[in-house]
This record gives C-alpha cells, sequence and structure tokens, in this order.
C-alpha cells in the first residue's frame, strides 16, 4: 500500500512539473534571483551556471533573458527579466515552451520584442510592455509562418558573373587526389600547362620531375591543376604563377576551382561535417598581385567585416583636440560602442548604466599613425591630480598595456603600466599626442599613436587584438567600474589586400 502512496506521489510531482512547464508567458518568474545573476553571464560566463543570456539596456531600464536549467539534461527554462539601473528586479515574464529566444527589440518606451522557437518547431514573436512601475506585461504573441525551403549546399562563394570555366577533382581517403582533374571551359595553351607543372613542381620539392596538369580557360585568364592539388593562374599575356588559396583558406584537399573574368574561387572538403562534409573556401583575382577577394566594404576608411575591425588609410587625418563631432575627418569611421551591461568587465554592482560609464570607440588609420576617439558617458569627470594615484582617475586602457590618463586643461598623458612580463610600471610613451574635451554627459578623448609608439600598433598591413576600455574613477581610491570591447584591429595598405598583405595580417 505504501509503495502506491510512493508512487501516486511521484506522478503528482510530474504533473506539477509538467503544468508548471507549461505556464503562460503572461505568468512571471517563480525566482528570478538577484540582478547580479541575471546579467552575470555577460561578465564572467566560466562561472555562470545558466545556458545563455541576451541583454539589452536603455536610458532607464535594461532587459535580459536568462535560461536555469531545472534538471540535468533537460532543456531550459527561459525568463525575460527587466530591471531598473540601479540592478533591482523590477518585472518578469515565463516563457513556456521555449528554445533559443532572442530579444529583438528594446524601446526606450518599454516595448519589448522576443523571438523564439516552440517545442512544435512554429517561430513566435512576443511582444510584452515594460510599465510604468517597472513590471513586465505581454501584449502579444505571433507565429511566424514562413515557407521551408531545403537549403542548398554552397561550398564555394559564387562570383556575381555566370561560371565560365572549372576543374574538380575527387580527393581519394580524405587525402591529395590520385585521379586527373576534369576541366570544362576553353583548354588552356600547351605550354601553359607546361610552365604550371614545372612551377608546381619546383614548389613541392619534385624539382625537374614530370607531373600532370590540367587546365581551363575564361575570356581573360587561365587556371591549371597539378597533381589536384596546386594551382596555377595566368591573365592573356602574363606570367604564369602559383595561386595561394590553399593558404588564404588555410585548407587542404582541393575539390574544386572554379573561374570567372579573372576571379578563381576554390573549395576545399575538411571532413568531419553534420552531413559527413565540411567546406572551406576561398577566392582570390589574378593579377599582379592577386588580390583576396573579400565583401565590398561601405564606403568608410573604418568598417566592420568578417575578419574583424578592417581601416585603410584616410584621406584627411583628425586634428587631435578632443573635438570629435566637428571634425569631417571622423565621419567614414564605423563606431564600436560599449554601452551595455555586457560590457562591463568590473563593478557591475557600481555600474548604474550607460549614463554612469559607457563609451563610443573609433579607430581610423594614417599615414605613419593609428587614430582613437572615445565618445565618453560618464556622470563624473575625475581627473589625475596630487594625492590621487592616475588609475583612480577617469582614463582609458588599451590593454594590456597603456593607459591614456586624463590631467587638467585637457591635457592627457599616454603611458605604459605594465611591461611585457605583466610587471606593474609607470613609463611615459613619446611621441603620442592625446587631448580630451569636456561636453554635456561625459568627455571626448582624441589620440595620435605612431606606428610602433604602442607595442601592439604595428605599421599595415597587420593584425592586433586589443582590449579597449574606459575605467570610471570618480575619485575614490578604487576603480568603480571598467566598461570596454574586444575588437581585432587589422590595418591595409589598400582594400581589398593583395594575397601576401592578406597572409602576412593573419
Amino acid at each position: 500500500m505504501s509503495g502506491r502512496r510512493g508512487m501516486a506521489f511521484r506522478l503528482a510531482l510530474v504533473g506539477l512539473f509538467i503544468l508548471a512547464s507549461r505556464a503562460s508567458a503572461s505568468e512571471p518568474c517563480r525566482d528570478v534571483g538577484a540582478a547580479s545573476d541575471v546579467v552575470s553571464c555577460m561578465t564572467d560566463p566560466e562561472d555562470w551556471k545558466r545556458s545563455s543570456c541576451d541583454t539589452r539596456c536603455q536610458a532607464d531600464y535594461c532587459v535580459a533573458l536568462r535560461g536555469d536549467y531545472l534538471r540535468p539534461g533537460m532543456a531550459p527554462e527561459w525568463c525575460l527579466v527587466v530591471t531598473d539601473l540601479q540592478g533591482t528586479v523590477t518585472g518578469s515574464l515565463l516563457l513556456a515552451d521555449t528554445e533559443d529566444p532572442k530579444i529583438t527589440q528594446a524601446s526606450k518606451a518599454g516595448g519589448i520584442d522576443v523571438r523564439a522557437k516552440g517545442t512544435a518547431g512554429r517561430t513566435w514573436v512576443l511582444r510584452s510592455k515594460r510599465r510604468k512601475d517597472g513590471s513586465l506585461v505581454e501584449v502579444s504573441r505571433k507565429v511566424e509562418h514562413r515557407t521551408q525551403t531545403a537549403p542548398t549546399p554552397a561550398p564555394i562563394p559564387k562570383p556575381r558573373q555566370t561560371v565560365e570555366a572549372f576543374c574538380a577533382v575527387e580527393p581519394s581517403g580524405g587525402g591529395p587526389s590520385l585521379t586527373s582533374p576534369t576541366c570544362s571551359g576553353r583548354r588552356p595553351a600547351a605550354r601553359f600547362l607546361q610552365e604550371a607543372a614545372k612551377l608546381c613542381g619546383a614548389q613541392q620539392g619534385e624539382g625537374e620531375k614530370s607531373v600532370s596538369a590540367a587546365g581551363t580557360c575564361s575570356a581573360s585568364a587561365c587556371i591549371a591543376l597539378v597533381s589536384g592539388e596546386c594551382v596555377v593562374g595566368q591573365l592573356d599575356g602574363g606570367a604564369a604563377h602559383v595561386l595561394k588559396l590553399a593558404e588564404v583558406a588555410k585548407s587542404y584537399f582541393l575539390v574544386e576551382v572554379s573561374l570567372t573574368g579573372t576571379t578563381a574561387c576554390a573549395s576545399f572538403d575538411e571532413g568531419g561535417g553534420s552531413d559527413g562534409v565540411d567546406y572551406s573556401s576561398a577566392c582570390v583575382a589574378i593579377g599582379p598581385p592577386d588580390r583576396v577577394v573579400l565583401p565590398d566594404p561601405p564606403p568608410r576608411v573604418s568598417f566592420q567585416g568578417e575578419q574583424g575591425y578592417n581601416t585603410v588609410p584616410m584621406k584627411a587625418e583628425p586634428t587631435v583636440d578632443g573635438d570629435i563631432a566637428g571634425d569631417a575627418a571622423w565621419a567614414p569611421v564605423e563606431s564600436l560602442p560599449a554601452r551595455t551591461d555586457s560590457n562591463v568587465i568590473h563593478g557591475l554592482g557600481a555600474w548604474q548604466g550607460p549614463r554612469d560609464a559607457s563609451v563610443t570607440w573609433r579607430l581610423a588609420q594614417g599615414a605613419s599613425a593609428v587614430y582613437l576617439a572615445a565618445q565618453v558617458s560618464d556622470d563624473r569627470v575625475t581627473l589625475a591630480r596630487p594625492g590621487l594615484r592616475p588609475v583612480f582617475a577617469d582614463h582609458l586602457e588599451i590593454r594590456p598595456y597603456y593607459a591614456v590618463v586624463l590631467e587638467p586643461e585637457g591635457h592627457a598623458s599616454l603611458r605604459q603600466w605594465r611591461d611585457y612580463w605583466g610587471t606593474r610600471v609607470d613609463w611615459p610613451v613619446h611621441g603620442a599626442r592625446c587631448r580630451w574635451r569636456a561636453r554635456r554627459g561625459g568627455q571626448d578623448i582624441e589620440c595620435r599613436l605612431p606606428f610602433g609608439a604602442v607595442g601592439a600598433l604595428a605599421s599595415p598591413p597587420s593584425r592586433t587584438a586589443l582590449m579597449l576600455v574606459f575605467s570610471d574613477g570618480d575619485g575614490e581610491p578604487r576603480q568603480k567600474s571598467l566598461v570596454g570591447t574586444r575588437v581585432d584591429l587589422l590595418l591595409w595598405t589598400e582594400f581589398p589586400p593583395s594575397v601576401d598583405d592578406y597572409l602576412s595580417a593573419q
């Protein structure tokens, strides 16, 4: 009898759990915890025991998604939470039967939209509203109806024009091809194939050893495949030369190379994808010098791309005086905002929102220097002064070694605070120039950093991983909060880059 009662009790618990998991979205989350828990995944993901989160902030509130694992191996239960700028949770909604939610809107008026997948596979949009008292209420939920189409594999990027010619090979057992390439299109001259075989033989250390070559031509260029791995290109009337497609893609096991005009695109079989095949690809414009084919950048001298934050030389360089908005040289430079709690890398509990401490960065490239602009929102400007260590004043950090410290009368000094062994130092950096200017709600800071003055910033072409940080001091004997962003900075002599410049910057 006792066994039946135990079984009934367990079934009742399961039933309660199922009912709870099917609660409507209008039900508040049962235990949202502290505000620091809501956003902790943005500051220390390694220690966060929940699945993931998405956070947006406006002038007077923040909204976050939090997913809790109720039991190991089960899908997370998602909660939409709003907080005030002091970090107090003021409202929440439970998102039942939900997978992969994303916040798509958090307006100044309090309109909050979340897009997610339901357990039935349909995508829906939940529209909610943050009331004046800070509570959160559901407004509507709509299912998105989209036409489902089967994905089409695209192993190589297709040029805008129709492919004029191609060569294909069959990798043998995940290794180099042992069969001759098959090519379509106009056949190249025998002399070109002979030159290609000789070039690839020398590259592979085979000297004059005879190797097989096959090729094809477009109206303005030719390509040749040698032993199914080495690719040679030639413009009409130009010299034959090896194309570094595999080095650009950092791949092996060539599958196909196509030719459209003077652009050669290659695909490589990496193996191990979900369908048994994983592809990588690269395109090169044949010519002296060969150039990597990348998406066209916007009409800016600094822009975000798939590779990172790209810069090319400016036509007119900024005047370093702290006036960012009034300097036309900064107009074609894309900004890097750091304005949400996801950017707070220290002092989250003391951070009171973007008006308290946030920053919008810009990086640009001159003839012999990198220019840095920081438009800071700060409710209290704290300058370095006698008796206050510079680290406790407002300053910028170019991690891991450098800092720009704000001083009276618009001056700012660039200093090295750590040597390359991590030891704390305080060395002035000569050759750099920095200035700042107060404005309503914060300050603007400009710097000219000559190539090599800041050790991490090499002359172009180069690639540098930086951490850009604003430290809000507020005059206390501590750093109140640190707000920053990571940036993968690429300096190019011109864009698109030559293959050699591209490889040297990797």
